[in-house]
């Protein structure tokens, strides 16, 4: 017997950053990422906005193709999301990787995922050199995450070099085929039964997680959540929930 929902909803086909920044429904000065450690600093949508879009610009004058992987090993800060979408924008997938993982963890992590560039706090970039290293991903595909200013290791480069090149747009379309078809991220199971796997997930997939959440059901007041797919304000001091 197939069971059919009470109500089918329709959802939006366009890409994933056009769906967050075209039109959005709240004051585009106001802060959308708050540093709970230090409440002065923050993102608005129109900040947001300008650094996907020069974040863009610069990971495709570093080489990033369409559909290449992008990791991200790091803590949460309120730059993560940022990247996030400018990967996605730039017509690349993301994956992220959990910080206490080890160098084999990581080296796993980067196969399955299929991972081309790599992103890394310095405190935990160690690991990550050693697992890019037995794969033999150049070192001018690592970036170093230096979100609070942190002292950027001998011959590495900063993630923030990729703010000087411009800005681009993202990658934009409007049809279903297309939506369902085009990965956003690789997330991964937790490996109980074996090593983790990796998880297609498609920009459709995130607009439509968003519009079940909070467009089927508005609330009538303001939340603590950002407008973006899967990131929150509420657990700023826990690492970005995008692995397992």
């Amino acid at each position: 017997m197939i069971f059919e929902p009470a109500e089918r909803i329709l959802l939006p086909t366009k890409d994933l950053l056009s769906y967050i920044f075209d039109e959005p429904p709240y004051d585009q000065d106001q802060p959308i990422y708050v540093d709970v450690k230090n409440p002065t600093r923050s993102i608005s949508c129109n900040q947001a906005r300008k650094l996907v879009r020069q974040l863009i610009a610069g990971l495709r004058a570093s080489g990033l193709q369409k559909g290449d992987c992008v990791l991200i090993h790091s803590f949460n800060d309120i730059s993560y999301s940022i990247l996030v979408l400018a990967i996605i924008g730039a017509g690349g997938c993301f994956t992220g990787s959990n910080p206490s993982y080890t160098p084999h963890e990581l080296a796993h992590h980067i196969r399955a995922s299929e991972s081309k560039f790599l992103f890394s706090e310095p405190e935990i970039l160690d690991s990550l050199m050693s697992a890019a290293g037995e794969i033999n991903i150049p070192k001018h595909f690592v970036w170093v995450f230096d979100n609070l200013g942190q002292a950027i290791p001998d011959r590495m480069q900063s993630w923030k070099r990729l703010l000087e090149v411009g800005e681009e747009d993202w990658v934009r379309f409007n049809d279903l085929e297309t939506c369902q078809q085009t990965t956003a991220a690789r997330l991964f199971s937790s490996g109980t039964t074996g090593l983790p796997k990796a998880v297609t997930i498609t920009q459709h997939n995130l607009i439509g997680q968003h519009e079940l959440v909070h467009g089927v059901n508005p609330r009538s007041y303001p939340v603590s959540s950002s407008q973006y797919p899967g990131i929150s304000l509420e657990s700023l001091e826990k690492p970005v929930q995008w692995y397992h």
